[in-house]
């Protein structure tokens, strides 16, 4: 198998998005505001679960941005100083 691609990764989430829009006919058409309510939807799920969504979502993030590094390293300093610190992650 292939090893995996960015874009591999956005067009799982964004079949992901599509699907959450199928179940929840209430959600909005644009993909921004889908992604939101989704992710409302997933800290839901977290905190039923007895999980910390904070620790979900700052993961995600981390991982994301090596997976952007990995691939684009002229944003490595953008990434791991803009929306991190902003955000009061490390």
């Amino acid at each position: 198998m292939r090893d995996l691609t960015n874009k591999d990764r956005a067009e799982f989430a964004l079949r992901a998005v599509q699907a959450f829009r199928e179940v929840c006919k209430g959600t909005p058409n644009d993909v921004h505001e889908a992604i939101g309510d989704l992710l409302c939807n997933l800290a839901h799920l977290c905190d039923a679960e007895g999980i910390s969504p904070h620790s979900i979502f700052e993961g995600a993030l981390w991982t994301h941005a090596d997976e952007v590094k990995e691939i684009e390293p002229a944003l490595t300093g953008s990434l791991s100083q803009s929306p991190y610190r902003k955000w009061g992650i490390r």
